[in-house]
């Protein structure tokens, strides 16, 4: 256990032994946006975790998190807006920073709530803590600054690249992807020519297309997609869903007869070494109010495997479709 768990560790049992947070806890919690790995944002990183893991695995209603994560003594906006903040709510996040509302005491109410309703034991506790470690280190690594948001591929989640996952009877080898599939699923090739350059996997009323691309970024190419679509007509805006920073909106079709007709559509990105994934939502599961998650768990299981072909700053890794 490092010393920042151990730190963290200890700020969240006088927390759950005295009820409150000491000045001198507070300062060694060290929760400044400065700063990327610290006690303070381990904790921070913990809470994500287990909101994000009690909505997307035991299919929780947010509301009900926020009621199951209170105590007597929080803060019920202050709970309501963090729970909502590690869901991705991007609105929660700028209200939770503007005003200054993260603070040390909430959160470790919030994780000792969390520990003492859910039974988690002392082992299981250092396993969250040592994840959250992780997922700050690879945050910083990246670049990034903390906040309020889920943990980024490499930590609990994909998309993966080769080397980090080895193949599975669950996937289908695509050549550069290796896509998870289930019954019930469909897949469909998107040819250009004599080359395949996309697979779409539909289920019910939604589909799932996923590309890869060589040494490019998610944040590059949404700008130049976001203002593509609004020169022909459409409208998309950038919103926090479970898979990252994505695109929400609709885009105009033209069906046979000439008519046009408006499209909702979601679109994901992630950037990997040396890649990037693209997916493309539409359907259903692209409906402004939908909360399906099956795309998303597929697009942060698929498998790139950038090597498949030669690497083409922009150009897309090559697919094979299986005989």
């Amino acid at each position: 256990m490092s010393q920042i768990i151990r730190a963290a560790r200890t700020v969240l049992e006088e927390f759950r032994d005295t009820g409150h947070i000491s000045p001198r806890s507070r300062a060694a919690a060290r929760l400044y946006r400065s700063e990327r790995v610290s006690p303070g944002w381990i904790l921070v990183t913990a809470v994500e975790l287990v909101v994000n893991l009690r909505r997307e695995v035991d299919d929780v209603a947010v509301e009900d998190i926020v009621s199951e994560l209170r105590s007597p003594g929080s803060h019920a906006l202050v709970v309501d807006l963090i729970v909502r903040s590690s869901l991705g709510d991007i609105n929660a996040q700028r209200e939770l920073h503007s005003r200054e509302l993260l603070d040390v005491g909430d959160l470790t109410a919030i994780l000792a709530t969390a520990v003492e309703r859910n039974g988690i034991s002392g082992g299981e506790l250092n396993k969250l803590l040592e994840m959250s470690e992780k997922a700050c280190l690879e945050l910083s690594s990246a670049g990034d600054a903390p906040a309020m948001h889920p943990a980024k591929r490499g930590v609990l989640t994909g998309p993966w690249d080769a080397g980090e996952r080895e193949a599975c009877d669950r996937e289908i080898d695509f050549g550069g992807l290796r896509i998870p599939v289930s019954a019930g699923y469909e897949l469909a090739p998107g040819w250009a020519g004599d080359g395949l350059e996309a697979v779409t996997v539909a289920w019910q009323e939604t589909s799932l297309q996923l590309q890869a691309f060589h040494d490019t970024t998610w944040e590059a190419n949404r700008v130049e997609w976001q203002a593509d679509i609004r020169t022909r007509s459409g409208r998309v805006s950038e919103f926090m869903g479970p898979a990252g920073v994505e695109l929400r909106g609709w885009t105009v079709r033209a069906r046979p007869d000439g008519e046009k007709v408006k499209k909702d559509v979601r679109l994901l990105g992630c950037d990997g070494p040396g890649w990037m994934l693209y997916g493309v939502i539409r359907g259903r599961g692209a409906h402004p109010d939908s909360t399906d998650l099956w795309a998303y768990k597929v697009f942060e299981h698929t498998v790139v495997d950038a090597s498949y072909s030669p690497a083409f700053p922009g150009r897309l890794v090559a697919l094979n479709w299986p005989e």
